[in-house]
């Protein structure tokens, strides 16, 4: 249980600087909107599946 909650933690953290360096990388872009889009799309079937 304690372990399960860990790798959920874990998978978030990673998951949101993802973002987050996506976010900063990419901001000159401004073409790679759609891409955060689906990365948080992605991100809440994947939270979801975890809860």
């Amino acid at each position: 249980m304690q372990l399960n909650l860990l790798k959920k933690q874990l998978f978030n953290d990673v998951l949101i600087s993802l973002l987050f360096r996506m976010k900063i990388g990419m901001h000159e872009d401004g073409g790679n909107d759609k891409l955060i889009q689906n990365a948080v799309i992605l991100f809440s079937i994947k939270r979801a599946e975890y809860v």
